[in-house]
């Protein structure tokens, strides 16, 4: 109670005593790698956001200077996107934490979550196609969020995508795959925890977010490696 949870418990003996010190020495190990986890993503957030601050401070600054051009304006209306981009991250995070929605669960048409998402993202790359076929199926919860962690997913897929991404939904199983660098097998079982580090860099929060977010609406997902690329595969539990 005091967070003294550092020092392991000795567990001696078979009796019900015991097998209590055991279990609550379980926890401490839990409370310690929660700790850990927590103060290495605070960390990460704080490098994740002084960067944008960095750059649009040094910009500003050029400017009143009269060093700078006005149309440099335009790197830190950017900058000023990327941080708020990362704002709103940070906070879909804590309230998935804390398991926080005050909207009502619906059934919500994944087809137009996923239609939606598309003609958001469709142009972002021109040198990648999108292939849908998608069902009627539904999921039962709110499609914000529903909207907020599959548009984490095919950022991801643009993000390490070749030249193609596919997206099918049949008997509410969501498959999103595409032909993109295959994932270490053993990264795979850490890939959705914040801040883990990719290929090409850390993952970031928006992997997390869809892991919160399907526990919160029990639903399953599955990364694995293709034989072209990397997919997940999403449905209900």
């Amino acid at each position: 109670s005091a967070n003294n949870y550092h020092e392991p418990i000795e567990v001696v003996g078979e009796d019900e005593i015991s097998e209590l010190a055991r279990r609550i020495e379980n926890m401490r190990k839990e409370i310690e790698s929660n700790e850990k986890t927590k103060q290495e993503m605070i960390q990460n957030i704080s490098h994740d956001f002084k960067t944008p601050i960095a750059v649009i401070q040094s910009y500003a600054e050029a400017i009143r200077d009269g060093v700078a051009d006005i149309d440099d304006t335009n790197i830190i209306t950017k900058q000023a996107d990327i941080l708020n981009h990362k704002v709103k991250q940070l906070i879909e995070l804590t309230k998935l934490e804390h398991n926080v929605t005050e909207q009502e669960r619906h059934d919500i048409s994944i087809r137009e979550v996923i239609q939606h998402i598309y003609d958001q993202q469709k142009f972002r790359r021109d040198d990648v196609l999108f292939t849908l076929d998608l069902d009627q199926s539904t999921y039962y919860g709110v499609y914000d969020y529903f909207f907020s962690a599959f548009s984490n997913i095919v950022d991801n897929m643009l993000r390490y995508a070749t030249s193609k991404i596919s997206i099918t939904l049949k008997n509410q199983t969501l498959t999103f795959e595409n032909d993109g660098e295959h994932i270490e097998e053993s990264m795979i079982q850490t890939l959705f925890k914040p801040y883990e580090k990719g290929p090409k860099g850390q993952f970031g929060l928006g992997l997390s977010i869809v892991k919160r977010t399907m526990d919160l609406f029990q639903l399953s997902i599955e990364v694995y490696n293709t034989k072209e690329g990397v997919g997940f595969t999403i449905k209900p539990l």
